[in-house]
């Protein structure tokens, strides 16, 4: 909810789209007003996404994948691993990089609600998800071809 709150009131504005988006992705009947209420109650009004700033749900499936990381390592280190994959290379996905298609997606849900993309929000959206990108290469030791390689393999899974 703070991610499209923040996305969305980035120009000062809750336009009826974006509420709607909003409701649509939280279940929920969403208008302006009824945002604007919530950005009142919380005191978000100056509420801003920062790059510097992870979301804890991020920090915490990062470190989770860091474990799963370790726990292969091991196993092949040791030679407890399964062999499921014919030495072809496991197709898994960090959680972190599903949350962040997670947040791609609600993301782009909100700010391309209607055809006034404001250039403000469209600017923070981006950065954002880039800085998201930066902390999962950095935390997961991957680079940016194999962060997107796991994109594409999330994309082409049909499952």
């Amino acid at each position: 909810m703070l991610f499209m709150v923040a996305l969305s009131n980035g120009d000062g504005t809750i336009d009826r789209a974006e509420a709607e988006a909003i409701g649509r992705n939280l279940g929920f009947d969403a208008t302006p007003e009824k945002v604007r209420a919530f950005i009142d109650r919380q005191s978000l009004a100056d509420w801003k996404l920062s790059s510097e700033e992870m979301p804890l749900t991020l920090q915490v499936f990062a470190e989770a994948d860091q474990d799963i990381l370790q726990n292969q390592y091991e196993s092949f280190e040791d030679g407890t691993a399964p062999e499921l994959y014919d030495d072809e290379e496991t197709p898994h996905v960090p959680l972190s990089i599903i949350l962040y298609e997670v947040y791609r997606e609600i993301g782009s849900s909100v700010i391309y609600s209607d055809e006034q993309v404001d250039e403000c929000e469209n600017e923070d959206y981006n950065s954002f998800l880039a800085a998201m990108k930066q902390y999962i290469c950095d935390e997961l030791g991957l680079t940016v071809e194999q962060f997107e390689d796991k994109i594409n393999t999330l994309e082409e899974d049909e499952t």
